[in-house]
């Protein structure tokens, strides 16, 4: 017993007489057995070590394994996003690029503005979400028969068009701005006539060239354009 407390005590410089008026055996130890309350187990450091090593191993393999993965997803050409905000692929959406949506049947079409829904796949960074509502549009054919599409956001600031059927004009219901058929400004503070778009009607289909443009500017500038 008197080696064990010897070496258990934490003073650097132990006395090995025995306390005055005492016996080393009945002497009290001032230092916690190794495993009592409040005092964790001092464990084996060889066995420390060993997790330690394989630890460090499984992570070095876990990188090893997904390193041709990442370099071959975030360095091809094709997967890198647009500088500009979204990849090509969708950029209609959000910025310059254009590209052509199926928005209803030609049959729908009269001399009524009929608001119509552009669906498509919205792409965000590495994100593809599929059969999005990317914006509106309003579509009719003319007393000569062409299909006419314009955008249904204000060129003020975005809010969605409405239309009168009673007055026979597009209003904006956020701040008074109101159109006529052809988009041009009947009054209020937009700064331009409702955008126009490319429509076409091929195999019974009204398909839209749809983008966006940029609000409060007096001209038609796309969405991501410097």
């Amino acid at each position: 017993m008197m080696g064990f407390e010897s070496y258990m005590d934490t003073d650097p410089k132990p006395s090995s007489a025995p306390i005055s008026g005492s016996s080393p055996s009945s002497a009290p130890s001032s230092t916690p057995r190794s495993g009592s309350a409040g005092v964790p187990p001092t464990g084996d450091p060889g066995r420390r070590h060993a997790l330690r090593v394989i630890g460090t191993v499984g992570a070095g393999a876990c990188v090893a394994a997904t390193a041709p993965w990442v370099a071959g997803h975030v360095l091809a050409p094709g997967n890198r996003p647009s500088s500009r905000g979204p990849s090509a692929q969708n950029a209609s959406s959000h910025g310059a690029a254009t590209s052509e949506f199926v928005v209803g049947a030609a049959g729908q079409l009269s001399e009524t503005p009929l608001l119509l829904a552009v669906v498509g796949d919205q792409v965000d960074g590495w994100t593809r979400a599929t059969e999005q509502v990317l914006g509106h549009v309003w579509v009719r054919k003319n007393n000569q028969g062409e299909v006419q599409a314009l955008n249904a956001e204000c060129p003020h600031l975005g809010c969605r068009i409405g239309f009168q059927k009673q007055r026979g004009h597009f209003q904006c219901p956020c701040h008074e701005s109101a159109f006529g058929l052809d988009g041009t400004v009947l009054e209020g503070p937009s700064p331009r006539p409702l955008d126009s778009l490319h429509a076409r009607v091929h195999g019974g289909k009204v398909r839209v060239q749809f983008k966006r443009f940029q609000t409060q500017t007096s001209e038609k500038v796309p969405l991501g354009t410097p």
